[in-house]
This record gives structure tokens, sequence and C-alpha cells, in this order.
């Protein structure tokens, strides 16, 4: 049924809805025939001294909303059939539809009027386009075509580009290609020594060293995917246009609540600066939207997965040598201090829009290779003195979930219990498959965890049965039991008081 155009009435202007009037009726049964459709649009303009754009683009955003491709395509190529309305804009959503509606044939005839009419003009977000298009259906040598015509036209890459290129090159083969583009991770391009874009990091992961601090996917890679994402989550330092839409990963590693914390690594992104990012994340929803309204409408529908306040103890807390902290606060204090810190965030991006929020609690550090490599005699026992300040933090960390969610009636807030995931893994490893606990697959000294995993070195083969990855970070193997239990819990107390897959209904 066409019944775009009461769309229209709904959302366009009211000048345009009233001249538009006469037509509903006669719309509103129409089939989906080119033909049919063709007529009655060209009915719509026959009586318009001017060819009526603004109406006709207007029209187009609507349906895109919609996710009604197939109409898209038609009232996109009558536009153009009329001489009217071939702008890059009107190419990218036409290109876009005709990916969602299965249609690679005649996307690739599109792009290649584009490329041979307007060579020196076509914007990055358009060759994104074409080559996500052909990702989406498996056309690997047509992804490097276009990635070739990007680099002819000295057109950089976004990260999800990128990452789809090296994909192809992957694909085909071409493992020294793949290694040349391939970059991700906020600090990727920070003078900080928390990094792992180099070899063996990624070792398993399909785009092989990203800055993700695992021999393959993350926690977050793997809800992302159990929510049903076709790609994983865009960097903030690689994130432009309309990517944005799809989501932002803000983490910086070493990072904490604390200004201060990590600072002896290097450079980091605070969790305040990430949340001063996010901000201006949400002026450009509001810019691409169009709308103030719509803008919140959708942010509300977004989940804000935040997983802060290791490094606080790691990196500060527990590292007299660089920080004061553990002096001048008791574990109790000192997690006050940080639950403080975290509300005042948190508020930010509540007032910036975001209702849906997981707080993901922190793991058992004092369990982590490096703590018992440094503070264990047996190199098994893990560090209590460390676990229970943990604790203390996960409890007021609960605590705040329940503040916000008798607070803030329109928001829900979830809380994510890492902890106790982690340790039954730790107490039960054979059920998941694990045959090491304490002990890193890829790192330097006692339990692998005295210096992390250096570049080059040679992991351990059994990576599915050990839980962590380095001196600090688990594998994914012991990320997808996280990530797993996190999106549907296994236990009531793997999610207070939702899951993300209760979250994400809500």
């Amino acid at each position: 049924m066409v019944d775009f155009f009461f769309q229209v009435l709904r959302e366009a202007s009211w000048e345009i809805g009233q001249r538009l009037w006469s037509y509903c009726g006669e719309l509103s049964g129409l089939s989906n025939e080119k033909e049919a459709v063709y007529g009655a649009l060209d009915k719509w303009v026959a009586w318009e001294v001017e060819f009526p754009i603004i109406a006709a683009a207007k029209a187009l955003q609507i349906l895109r909303k919609r996710s009604q491709w197939h109409r898209v395509i038609q009232v996109a190529k009558w536009m153009l059939s009329k001489g009217q309305g071939a702008t890059m804009g009107t190419y990218d959503t036409l290109l876009l539809a005709f990916d969602m509606d299965e249609r690679a044939d005649e996307a690739e005839s599109l792009w290649n009027m584009i490329l041979n009419t307007h060579t020196r003009s076509i914007p990055r977000r358009l060759f994104a386009r074409m080559i996500a298009l052909y990702s989406h259906h498996d056309l690997h040598d047509k992804v490097i075509e276009v990635f070739a015509d990007m680099e002819e036209l000295k057109v950089r890459p976004d990260e999800d580009t990128a990452r789809r290129v090296a994909r192809a090159f992957w694909e085909l083969g071409q493992e020294e290609n793949r290694k040349l583009i391939l970059r991700s991770g906020n600090n990727n391009r920070l003078t900080s020594l928390a990094r792992a874009d180099y070899f063996p990091y990624g070792i398993d992961f399909q785009f092989g060293p990203t800055g993700r601090f695992s021999n393959g996917k993350t926690t977050v890679d793997v809800i992302t995917e159990l929510l049903g994402f076709d790609d994983y989550i865009t960097p903030y330092s690689e994130a432009r246009g309309e990517d944005i839409l799809r989501g932002v990963n803000y983490a910086s590693a070493a990072a904490g609540i604390r200004e201060e914390t990590g600072r002896q690594l290097g450079a980091r992104i605070t969790f305040a600066g990430q949340v001063a990012n996010h901000v201006n994340t949400v002026s450009q929803v509001v810019n691409i939207l169009g709308d103030e309204n719509e803008a919140a409408n959708y942010l509300s529908k977004c989940i804000y997965s935040i997983g802060l306040g290791s490094n606080d103890y790691l990196n500060n807390y527990f590292m007299p040598v660089y920080y004061s902290t553990g002096n001048q606060y008791s574990p109790d204090s000192f997690a006050n201090d940080l639950i403080t810190r975290y509300t005042q965030q948190l508020r930010i991006l509540y007032n910036n829009g975001a209702r849906k929020f997981a707080l993901v609690g922190i793991g058992a550090i004092g369990c982590s290779p490096n703590e018992l490599a440094q503070n264990s005699r047996d190199g098994t026992t893990c560090d209590e003195r460390i676990n229970s300040a943990n604790r203390i933090f996960n409890s007021k960390l609960v605590s705040l979930v329940d503040h916000f969610n008798q607070n803030t009636p329109d928001a829900k807030f979830t809380y994510i219990n890492a902890y106790g995931i982690f340790q039954d893994m730790v107490s039960n490893p054979a059920r998941y498959g694990f045959r090491v606990t304490n002990a890193g697959c890829c790192g330097v000294g006692r339990n692998n965890g005295q210096i992390t995993c250096l570049p080059g070195q040679a992991p351990c083969l059994n990576r599915d049965e050990v839980v962590f990855w380095d001196a600090f970070h688990p594998g994914e193997a012991a990320n997808v039991v996280i990530g797993g239990r996190s999106f549907q819990r296994e236990s009531a107390s793997d999610a207070h008081p939702y899951d993300i897959q209760q979250l994400a209904m809500l």
C-alpha cells in the first residue's frame, strides 16, 4: 500500500500537507507496481509550477526512517528520471536502499555512473556506503576495487570501512595488505603504553590486532553480536557521519573514573573525557536527524554500557609508587569517592538523552595473573585485600543503580555482576572448558603476569582453555561466557534488576 503521503502529511510542513491532502484517498489504494506509483507521482507534480523537490526529499527521509526500502528506490528513481534530486545525499540513500533490498547489481550500475560522472567530488561517505554494500554481500574483490579508487583519489577511509577492507584482504588471502590498512581503537593514536594494536593481540579476531586487549572478541563484542548488530561498534576516534547512529565506543585503555588514574602509562581519555566526547556526538546526532525531539527519541533507545573502576584500583589505589590515594583513603571512602564521581558523569549522560544504562561491576582484580605474580605465595591464591576493595565498590554500584531507578522513572539502570560471573568460571573451570585460571596465555614471568604480552610473542596454543589472555584481561573464551551471561542471565545474581536482553526490550 502506498501510504507514505499520509506520513508526509504528519511530518512535513503543514502547507505541503494541505496541498497533498486531495491525493491521499487515491494513493492509499495503489499497489507497489512501478507504473502505479510513477503515475501517481506524475499526477502530483503536474499542476506544480516548479518541481516540489523539498517535499520529495522529505518523503525520501521519512521512508528511509521507516525502512521502506522498496518505496525509497521507487521515489528516488522517479526523481532522477525527472532530472531532479541528483545529489550525493540522494545517491547515498539509494545505495543504502539497494543494499537493504538485496539489489547489489543495481547498486553497482548506479555506482559506476557516479564514479564516471562525479569522479573528483565523491565524498567519503559514498565510498563507505559502497564498500559496506559489497562487504554485506561478500563481494570481496569489489570491496578492494572501490578501495583502490579511494586510494587513487586520496580519500581516507573511516574505521568501519578500514575494517571491511581488511576483512576483504583477509578473505582473499592478502595478509600483508590487511595489516597495512587496519587500525582501530581510541588509544591507537595516543602516546601511551596502554595499547594492543600489535600481534599477538587479535590473533583469533577476524580483523587481527585492532587495539582490543584480547586474542579475539571482547565482552562488548559478544553482547553486540547477541543484540543483532551487523558490525562491531566504531571507536569514537574514527566515527564519522551516520556511522554514529550505529553506536560509538568511547573506551580508553588505562582510563579511570578519577582524572589521574593511569597517568604513568601515558595519554588516555578519562571517564569525564569520554562523556564529553559523547556530548559532542549527541550534537552530531541532532544535526543528522534534523530535530532535537527525533534525537532524544533515538538516544532513549540506545544502551549505554559502562565498565569503569578497575583501573582506579589497578593503576591508582593499589599502586603506591605512583599514587597517594592508598594512604589518603580507606577502601570504603575511596569507593565513595569513585561513586560520587561516577554519579556526576551518569547525570551528564542522562541530561544528554541517555535512558538505558548497563553498569558493569569490577572483576576480581586480585585474581589476575599480574596480582598473583606479585602478591600470591603459591601463584594461585587471590589477593583478598584487593578483591575485598573491589566488592565494596561493586556493592555501592548496586546501590547507585537502585537510586537512579527510584529517582529517574523515565530511565532504566541495571548492574552487571562481572565479579560473580568471573568467580563462577574460576571456581568451576571444567564446566566452561577451562584448564588454566591463574596464568596468562601471553606474557612474561611468573604466571605470565609480570610483564604483559610483548610484540611478536608467541601465545599459548590452548587459548580456549585459558581464562586470561594476558596479565590483566580475560581471553575471548572467558569473554564469551561473561558477555553471554550479561546478555541473558544464567542466575539471578548475574544482573540486577535486568539483564541486557531485558533492558533492550524495555
